[in-house]
């Protein structure tokens, strides 16, 4: 398999985002997929579904939420790090279409409806946005100057 290039090749007439511009829009990204999550869940839905999980259940099922949600907040560290080097608006996208899948499985596992959209959601955003992290040259490239440095 080739390695994944995000770097940032545009002309030279067009800005360049800042680390910190992209990362705002990564966080952006995670804040409205969880928000779209969140206004689409309704409360007397969400309700029925702890009712009817148990208490046992949604204990079990909210648990393996937070674990998840630690994860993908380990995720997000890695690409807030990734994103100090320039990045093309492609390679953004990707990584805001990751946030924004884990921010909306994460919602939707929490309130216990559409457990299967959350699960998807959810493993997407994780898996998508590690194995684009793991194959980007950028990453590498940093880690390279990082162990070369020390």
């Amino acid at each position: 398999m080739a390695d994944i290039s995000f770097e940032q090749t545009q002309p030279a007439s067009l800005p360049r985002l800042t680390p910190l511009a992209a990362r705002a829009i990564v966080l952006a990204c995670l804040s409205i997929g969880a928000g779209a999550a969140w206004i689409s869940v309704s409360p007397a839905a969400s309700v029925a579904a702890l009712e009817a999980a148990g208490p046992d259940l949604t204990r079990l099922l909210r648990g393996m939420a937070a674990i998840k949600a630690l994860l993908g907040a380990a995720l997000l560290a890695g690409i807030c790090w990734r994103l100090a080097s320039p990045i093309s608006p492609a390679g953004l996208a990707v990584y805001g279409a990751a946030s924004a899948a884990m921010g909306a499985g994460l919602v939707l596992t929490w309130s216990l409806t559409l457990l299967a959209a959350g699960a998807v959601l959810l493993h997407l955003g994780l898996f998508g946005g590690l194995i684009v992290l793991a194959r980007d040259k950028a990453v590498g490239q940093r880690l390279h100057r990082l162990l070369l440095k020390r």
